[in-house]
């Protein structure tokens, strides 16, 4: 019975160790900012206009390591319905038309896929400052029903207890089932890829300070 005592409590000792510099982040949603440029293409694309896309309505945790960024962990989601265009980008009166396009069957089909979702499953960085990190976050998004894989090249820094990781990638619609919408015979469309660039902004425990919380 002693001798099983001692293996738990260095067991334990161990996890600690393990989990002592890792803080869990929460995402802050009034201060990230997640949007989409959406191109134009075509024989007649100068006829069209582009659009921007911003997401509303996200959450997200973040889990960090500062000793060991590798194993950090990060998940992103919200509502398919809260990508919302940006009616300022759009000639008048047009905002709501697009909106009802993006959201209908023959884009993101808000109703059948109510779901937006990113799950990290490997993050590779390197220092480049202070804690400052240039980083490779791979995972999978699951978008329009259809689960893929997908690399994020991001620049990540924290400062106290907030994390904030900055960076561009591209997203193509067809990788998830979704044709670009298109009109006049094909002759305007919009393109395949999405252009995509944040600012995620997380807030918790600042890191070295004790053990992640537990969900």
């Amino acid at each position: 019975m002693r001798i099983q005592c001692v293996m738990s409590f260095a067991l334990a000792i161990v996890a600690w160790v393990n989990t002592a510099w890792a803080a869990e982040y929460r995402v802050d949603s009034a201060a990230s900012k997640v949007t989409f440029h959406v191109g134009k293409t075509g024989m007649m694309s100068s006829l069209g206009h582009e659009h921007d896309v911003e997401a509303t309505g996200f959450n997200g945790t973040v889990v960090m390591d500062r000793k060991s960024v590798e194993g950090s962990r990060l998940s992103l989601w919200f509502p398919s319905s809260g990508l919302k265009v940006i009616p300022d980008k759009e000639p008048s009166g047009d905002a709501p038309k697009v909106q009802a396009a993006m959201e209908g069957p023959e884009c993101l089909d808000v109703k059948k896929f109510p779901t937006i979702e990113f799950r990290s499953t490997n993050v590779g960085a390197k220092p480049s400052g202070t804690d400052v990190w240039n980083a490779t976050i791979s995972g999978e998004l699951e978008l329009h029903g259809q689960r893929k894989p997908i690399t994020i090249p991001a620049t990540v820094s924290v400062r106290g207890d907030t994390l904030t990781a900055k960076g561009k990638a591209t997203i193509k619609q067809s990788d998830f089932g979704i044709t670009p919408i298109s009109a006049a015979g094909g002759t305007v469309k919009v393109k395949d890829e999405l252009a995509m660039t944040f600012t995620i902004v997380a807030k918790g425990q600042a890191p070295a300070t004790g053990p992640a919380p537990q969900k």
